[in-house]
């Protein structure tokens, strides 16, 4: 009995002594004299018996962190990982005795330290531009954050600064996926105001490149809520789809959507018109399997949008008007033939009987044959325009540019026909292309006046 009496004298002892030592720490710290601190908490390692409890390493990350606070560079690095490691080994305690702690004076401002530090490093990481740097830092003081929130050492309940600052270094520095785990969580808490702005938009634009289509709608959907009179968040994905530079991409996206929504004219008839404008351009070589391609998928738009449309006459105006400019394109190779044949007359003398020699045949029989290839390209072109005549007779005065396609309806139709009148065999299908030559060319003169 008197054994067992002694041992529990002697462990109280122990614990007496050990509490002392840590005692000794404390009135260090709170006198700010930290390398007496550290001095201090070094015996305590050399006699080795109290670091086996947990408010040893609360201690010493204390003190480190303490020493962190005035150190440079490296060294304040190490002070830095030694500590946190130290703090991180007190919290692995039981909950009990980590709670106990936490709060005294001599040690509540521990986990703060990290979180000003690091925080202080990250802005002069991003004011000098390192956004890289910046980010990485950022990234460790949320988790000091998160810590003191949780353990409600901070007054807010979210950090809203820290992760405007962390998504924008990663945004800066090009790790998306960074910048957009921050700034999901402020647009959790639907966080708004002018300062961000910014972050809505690039958040909405990224679930766009990434083809998050629901993330994307819900996006553009928070953003009209937060900022009502910004236009970006009332824009359609089909109008992200037209901005996109890389022309690959937006024909594949479009497609893409077009394939998601078969039903969709609307979307049909915009892909054929941009399709059209691609193939009219002057540089465009139409012997080439590309154009071919292209020419397939836009007619079979267009055909599917006037059907799916019948009240819209642009379809059939545009499928007549690709005729028309093949036509055209043709037209411009007869000129060159011309062009051959009349520098062949000009070098000609006459003859004794005074006639020059006719041009080669070669010559004569090349015009023939694209003149024919323009007027089977032009017969092909002018039905579709019909078609549209009496629609876009209705609407060109209500559409953005609705004028200018009418008029070069109309002329298209005046040059039809007037080729048909010079070219016709017979009488009286010379009498009828005349007959619609000047009644198109009155329609022509009534929309001009």
């Amino acid at each position: 009995m008197n054994r067992l009496y002694i041992v529990g004298i002697a462990l109280l002892l122990a614990t007496t002594a050990a509490q002392a030592q840590f005692d000794q720490v404390k009135t260090y710290l709170m006198l700010n004299q930290l390398p007496k601190a550290k001095e201090a908490i070094q015996d305590i390692e050399k006699k080795g018996k109290a670091t086996t409890k947990p408010e040893f390493h609360l201690a010493k990350a204390t003190v480190l962190a303490g020493l962190m606070k005035t150190a440079q560079g490296e060294e304040a690095d190490k002070y830095m990982e030694e500590s946190m490691s130290e703090y991180r080994k007190y919290l692995a305690a039981d909950a009990a005795t980590v709670a106990s702690l936490l709060q005294d004076p001599a040690y509540a401002a521990t986990a703060f330290t990290y979180y000003s530090v690091l925080f202080n490093r990250a802005i002069a990481h991003f004011n000098a531009k390192k956004y890289a740097d910046a980010a990485n830092t950022f990234g460790k003081t949320v988790e000091w954050s998160d810590y003191l929130i949780k353990n409600k050492q901070l007054a807010s309940e979210f950090d809203t600064t820290l992760f405007l600052y962390a998504g924008a270094c990663s945004q800066m520095s090009e790790d998306h996926k960074g910048a957009m785990g921050y700034y999901e969580k402020l647009a959790a808490r639907k966080i708004g105001g002018k300062d961000f702005l910014d972050v809505y938009k690039y958040m909405t634009y990224m679930y766009f490149l990434n083809k998050e289509t629901a993330a994307f709608e819900k996006s553009k959907a928070l953003g009209q809520e937060l900022y009502p009179k910004e236009e970006m968040f009332k824009m359609e994905e089909i109008d992200f789809i037209l901005e996109v530079e890389d022309e690959k991409e937006r024909m594949a996206r479009l497609e893409a959507k077009m394939a998601a929504e078969p039903d969709n004219a609307k979307l049909q008839q915009m892909y054929g018109g941009i399709l059209f404008d691609k193939l009219s351009k002057r540089d465009v070589d139409p012997s080439t399997p590309e154009f071919a391609a292209d020419e397939q998928k836009m007619l079979a738009a267009l055909t599917k949008t006037a059907a799916a449309m019948p009240e819209d006459g642009m379809p059939n105006f545009l499928i007549g008007k690709h005729h028309w400019y093949k036509a055209e394109r043709i037209r411009n190779l007869i000129a060159d033939v011309n062009d051959e044949i009349r520098k062949f007359n000009d070098a000609q003398k006459p003859d004794k009987m005074g006639k020059t020699p006719p041009p080669p045949k070669e010559l004569t029989a090349r015009r023939d044959s694209l003149r024919k290839q323009q007027e089977a390209f032009m017969d092909i072109s002018v039905p579709f325009l019909l078609k549209a005549q009496p629609l876009l007779a209705k609407s060109y005065t209500k559409v953005k540019g609705g004028a200018q396609n009418y008029k070069l309806l109309i002329d298209d139709l005046i040059q039809y026909y007037g080729f048909k009148r010079q070219y016709a065999k017979l009488p009286a299908d010379k009498a009828k292309a005349e007959a619609e030559e000047k009644k198109w060319d009155k329609v022509y003169s009534e929309i001009t006046q």
